[in-house]
């Protein structure tokens, strides 16, 4: 089950771009 680890992963990204868009 990849998408086991694709969406976890998503969501890791997702979070880290926000948080460098939101300190930006």
């Amino acid at each position: 089950m990849r998408s086991s680890i694709f969406l976890p992963l998503s969501v890791s990204q997702y979070f880290i771009l926000g948080k460098r868009g939101l300190i930006s």
